[in-house]
């Protein structure tokens, strides 16, 4: 608890040092709760878990300064404004100031010349912790974290609910413990209760329609818990965009869809309506997960929303670098052999990297929708030009399905990338970033030739 307090009361993210030295010590205590701590003692782990989300409702993010745009758009909302329509330069160029929208608060935006990106479901949160902070920057950013602490004990509820599904296909390889491991780690703890970020709604939203998921595959998809689960999948996308790169998944991994066997079968046309039906239903679930989002956003759409949000996003692919992996490698590579950095090429291929693992998981039926899920998170971190410390957390969370240790490992690492901000300046450690992932390529490694190893002895 006291680390915890340090980071993010007493340290600023240029104070490499202490910073690192603070979360290498919670790394530490945590590894050895949850190797070393009888389970026994777990419910009260949770417990204290929740206690240390509750220490940061106080405190001022530190590590990131991206709540200052969330509070931004709020504000323009409150008073009926798109936020999609204009840059924040726009409203300071032409002296247009609104309450709490101040001059001195477009100077904390890191994000004064693109286009705000955040989905719908972030923008009414804004939206509602605006219209009821009364102009107050203290009192908006203590909501936020309100809304975001409750979302993390949504996100345990989930956990502990899914943890009771063991006998089911998708979860058997689940972690018994997963709340307690998610309760725990400290980069959960400090990003999103500590620097307010918007993962947390969003992975307590697809946990929900995971969990809601394994009721629709016990139900046969019966229309309650097929809605249940659209919804809650949809809100997901509407507090971050990433898991729509699930939805070919959530298809495609549905039996009753993909089951060519039974469509193939004589028996499927004695009572073909009612397959037909079940058969249907996969479809329906993933349309209507696109039109509740779709609903979502449209108080947003305009003439200009698409343009806008487009080159925002065009923005972020093109232009921003931060804690890469495969791209850095290629990069430096380009560099060699053209004289320059190739960005745009470089980005382009690996997104096409991305969608070929997407469409190959999405069509592989021995890789079931977690390890999927997993799968495709992972190899679009492996390809992203930036990986900022809390984008670890949805394969940390998923990794808690099928008790994979290499998110885990990277959640405990990724902290490293903060030495970006050494002494206040704005350049990457290269030894520190590489030595983050050569260790999670040693761990990978391990893991393989333990599982070569293993399926060795099944052999004989």
């Amino acid at each position: 608890m006291f680390g915890i307090y340090m980071i993010s009361y007493a340290t600023q993210r240029y104070d490499t040092v202490q910073l690192l030295g603070l979360y290498a010590v919670l790394s530490g205590l945590y590894l050895y709760y949850i190797y070393g701590v009888d389970m026994a003692h777990d419910k009260a782990a949770i417990w204290f878990g929740i206690a240390g989300r509750a220490l940061l409702l106080f405190s001022v993010p530190n590590l990131s300064d991206d709540v200052y745009r969330f509070v931004w758009d709020g504000n323009l909302l409150a008073h009926g404004i798109n936020p999609f329509d204009h840059l924040p330069s726009h409203y300071v160029d032409n002296q247009i100031f609104i309450t709490g929208n101040t001059e001195k608060l477009h100077q904390l935006l890191n994000s004064k010349q693109y286009f705000t990106v955040y989905p719908p479901l972030c923008q009414m949160v804004f939206w509602v912790c605006s219209s009821s902070s009364f102009g107050s920057l203290t009192v908006n950013i203590f909501l936020l974290k309100i809304f975001l602490f409750a979302a993390e004990c949504g996100t345990l509820y989930w956990l502990t609910q899914l943890s009771k599904h063991q006998k089911s296909e998708l979860l058997s390889n689940i972690q018994p413990r997963a709340a307690v491991l998610y309760a725990l780690n400290p980069l959960a703890i400090i990003e999103v209760c500590g620097n307010v970020h918007f993962e947390g709604a969003m992975i307590c939203c697809l946990l929900a329609g995971i969990y809601y998921y394994i009721q629709c595959l016990e139900n046969n998809f019966e229309y309650k818990t097929l809605i249940y689960n659209s919804l809650w999948f949809s809100f997901s996308i509407c507090a971050k965009l990433l898991p729509m790169l699930f939805l070919p998944l959530l298809l495609l991994k549905s039996k009753p869809f993909w089951d060519f066997k039974t469509l193939l079968n004589a028996r499927f046309f004695i009572n073909i309506k009612t397959n037909l039906i079940l058969f249907s239903k996969p479809i329906l679930m993933c349309f209507l997960v696109l039109l509740w989002t779709i609903c979502m956003y449209l108080p947003f759409v305009n003439a200009t929303f698409f343009s806008n949000i487009f080159q925002s996003i065009g923005l972020y692919f093109g232009k921003f670098e931060f804690n890469a992996s495969l791209y850095y490698m290629l990069r430096q590579a380009g560099i060699a052999f053209y004289g320059y950095n190739p960005m745009n090429s470089i980005s382009n291929t690996l997104n096409i990297v991305v969608i070929t693992v997407i469409l190959y998981t999405a069509l592989t039926q021995k890789i079931n929708l977690i390890d999927g899920m997993l799968y495709v998170i992972m190899a679009y971190l492996c390809c992203a030009t930036t990986v900022h410390p809390w984008y670890i957390l949805l394969p940390f969370v998923l990794s808690l399905l099928n008790r994979s240790p290499i998110p885990l490992a990277w959640s405990l690492l990724v902290f490293v990338s903060y030495s970006h901000y050494y002494g206040g300046q704005f350049e990457e450690n290269g030894w520190l970033i590489g030595l983050e992932y050569t260790v999670l390529i040693f761990i990978g490694y391990f893991l393989y030739q333990k599982r070569l190893k293993n399926d060795k002895k099944v052999c004989k």
